[in-house]
């Protein structure tokens, strides 16, 4: 019969001391982190729209620039970057990261509506106290 050899541990306090003192720690890295990568795809996204658009509009304009004569185009230009500015916002809309953006600015925008009241009533009941 074999026997099994007894597995020895041994203990660092430090180690310890770093592992459960840095929850918080480790927990604001990761928030930083992925706010990191949301820019980055926020700004992947807003270049790939600015290209997608510009694409539209030169085509728009040389379609434009083909079938009518050159004293309409100034009007024509002005009416093609309205229809391009409302075809952007509109892929703005139906894309994820923005969709993602907005819902954490409501978010923020809600907490700190939240803290605003809290304080308002807080003083509130101070100058009720007072009185």
């Amino acid at each position: 019969m074999v026997r099994k050899k007894k597995s020895v541990v041994i203990f660092n306090e430090d180690a310890r001391k770093e592992f459960v003192t840095g929850f918080h720690k480790r927990k604001v890295a990761r928030k930083k982190n992925l706010e990191e990568k949301f820019k980055e795809q926020l700004k992947i996204a807003k270049k790939r729209i600015k290209d997608q658009c510009n694409e539209k509009f030169r085509a728009e304009l040389l379609n434009h620039y083909h079938e009518s004569d050159s004293g309409n185009i100034l009007n024509s230009v002005k009416d093609i970057k309205k229809m391009i500015n409302k075809q952007s916002t509109a892929l703005m809309k139906c894309d994820k990261v923005f969709q993602k953006k907005n819902r954490l600015e409501k978010l923020k925008n809600r907490k700190q509506a939240e803290r605003q009241k809290r304080r308002k009533e807080k003083e509130k009941k101070k100058k009720k106290f007072k009185k």
